[in-house]
């Protein structure tokens, strides 16, 4: 219901997404068990309940005072990702300092929860790409370092985030950080999608090997 947000969602899309196996019957005694224990944390006494029932219908209706962190990142990376330059980094500072951690990691492999992840996930992606831009820009080699390391940790196969590090590293004066960064991102692709690296990313190697400025 949250990643449908103020969109019902139906009976049949519920019982598909937790409850596939169960007979009707069954899965909707499952789920009314669910929307009972879902109401008893959310729902204050005396009050209208967060999850509206309309003909086997599910909706999340939030009350105006509630707040979702989810909301409250994805409104401060769109501020950030769009800021003045003198103001960019601050805001990709309090963008970062939002997320907090791996959305729905229980249903990482759930169908239904995919996209509403991947969405989530991008987004941080890109406050962390900025940020590594904006602190190399800044000649921060330590902060730039450390936004690089967590946008590697959060998608290993993405071979720009790897990129990035190699450069801060060679900017830096860790050559042999940078080399091995090419060697471990050659491996997390050769292993998981058979591919080698691009060639933007070879010739960056091949530079740092050289000796050369980047």
């Amino acid at each position: 219901l949250l990643t449908h947000r103020d969109l019902p969602v139906s009976e049949d899309e519920l019982f598909e997404a937790f409850f596939p196996e169960k007979e009707m019957d069954a899965a909707r005694r499952s789920l009314q068990v669910a929307l009972s224990s879902a109401r008893a944390v959310l729902d204050v006494p005396g009050v209208e309940s967060t999850i509206e029932t309309v003909e086997r219908t599910y909706r999340l209706k939030l009350r105006e005072r509630d707040s979702v962190d989810v909301d409250r990142f994805e409104r401060a990376a769109d501020a950030a990702l769009t800021a003045p330059a003198r103001e960019r980094t601050e805001q990709l500072e309090r963008a970062e300092r939002l997320w907090g951690g791996e959305p729905l990691p229980e249903d990482r492999y759930s169908d239904w929860a995919i996209p509403w992840r991947e969405r989530l996930g991008d987004r941080y992606a890109a406050v962390l790409g900025a940020l590594v831009d904006s602190y190399l820009r800044l000649g921060d080699l330590a902060a730039a370092t450390e936004a690089g390391r967590k946008l590697v940790e959060l998608d290993e196969l993405n071979e720009a985030a790897h990129r990035s590090l190699m450069l801060v590293y060679a900017r830096a004066g860790r050559r042999g950080h940078a080399l091995r960064q090419y060697l471990e991102c050659r491996r997390v692709l050769v292993a998981e999608l058979g591919i080698e690296p691009a060639a933007e990313t070879a010739q960056l190697q091949r530079r740092i090997l050289a000796g050369e400025p980047v």
